[in-house]
């Protein structure tokens, strides 16, 4: 990280983190519907640990965490709040790895991990308060979720028959499937969690006026080319008719496949500015890439691609 100068600490800025902060951490647990806000919950700490050093950062975090246990004792949803509060630490993490200049392939490793060390603890405490077990919990929620959706289709007259048969099988399907891969899908969450506060705080700190750089930009950004060597092995493993085997393949591939997404998008922005793309056109292909399922599927190959054909090469860093 190099730093020119460190903005001064402005109180409005810090309350108004403050309140964002307990807001990302209250919402989701009043509502299912805000769940997506639980991912921004370090990114205030994070941004303010860089600018104005770690004092700042974690006073954010302190009272954030206050305002927001006293939300949920008045609520009554205290159980709830327990997950959201465990990514308070990890904008106080993200400042450390941007101190001690780790990578951000470095940084996402620690990241991710201390998100799932919060999870594990989360969810003993969560044993501990409600007498209920957190990961048969969430399995539950997703199978009536399926459920949920099964029906829906069923009762849809709009549609043909024959399309909601299949339909309905292919929700069956993913229903049965997901008790054997949801740990892969929640390294996953926290994979993505961890991406998407580090790019996004990375980029609110370039473009701030203190003149610090955390990490190159986000199109440079590269993984350890020896983890193909691990996919390799993990699409192996899913052939193997030992069912064990097949279901440590298969979340291998997931996680790994959630790695690559991201090393996909890298090089997909990459090339889309070295071919200087207008900005339409860029939002275009972005908008595209979120509404269709399959080009998850395609933004991980090119980030698997990249492995053997080397495409930085069309893209390297600049020396300065």
């Amino acid at each position: 990280m190099s730093r020119k100068s460190c903005e001064e600490p402005n109180k409005i800025a810090v309350i108004r983190a403050i309140l964002i902060t307990s807001i990302c951490c209250t919402l989701p647990a009043l509502s299912p519907g805000f769940d997506w806000l639980k991912t921004f919950i370090p990114l205030a700490p994070f941004c303010f640990c860089v600018l104005c050093g770690q004092q700042t950062g974690r006073r954010i975090a302190f009272f954030a965490f206050l305002l927001s246990v006293a939300v949920s004792i008045v609520t009554s949803n205290s159980g709830n709040i327990i997950f959201p509060l465990t990514l308070l630490p990890v904008g106080i993490g993200l400042g450390f790895v941007a101190e001690y200049k780790y990578s951000p392939a470095k940084a996402g490793v620690a990241i991710t991990a201390l998100i799932l060390a919060g999870w594990l603890i989360s969810g003993f405490l969560f044993f501990t308060t409600t007498g209920q077990n957190p990961y048969n919990a969430g399995l539950q929620a997703m199978d009536q979720a399926f459920i949920g959706l099964q029906e829906m289709y069923k009762n849809n007259s709009d549609i043909p028959e024959d399309v909601i048969r299949d339909v309905v099988r292919g929700i069956e399907t993913m229903r049965l499937t997901v008790p054997s891969i949801f740990p892969s899908l929640l390294v996953a969450t926290a994979i993505f969690t961890s991406w998407a506060n580090m790019a996004l705080g990375n980029r609110i700190i370039r473009n701030s006026k203190a003149g610090i750089s955390v990490w190159p930009l986000f199109k440079y950004w590269r993984i350890s080319d020896n983890l193909v060597w691990i996919l390799i092995f993990a699409g192996m493993a899913v052939l193997i008719p030992v069912t064990p085997l097949k279901v440590v393949g298969l979340n291998i591939l997931i996680i790994l496949g959630t790695v690559y997404f991201f090393q996909g998008v890298a090089v997909l922005m990459a090339i889309l500015d070295r071919l200087k793309t207008p900005k339409s056109v860029r939002l275009l292909i972005y908008v595209l890439l979120v509404i269709q399922t399959y080009s998850v599927f395609m933004i991980a190959i090119l980030g698997i691609i990249d492995v053997w054909k080397d495409l930085g090469k069309i893209y390297a860093q600049p020396e300065n």
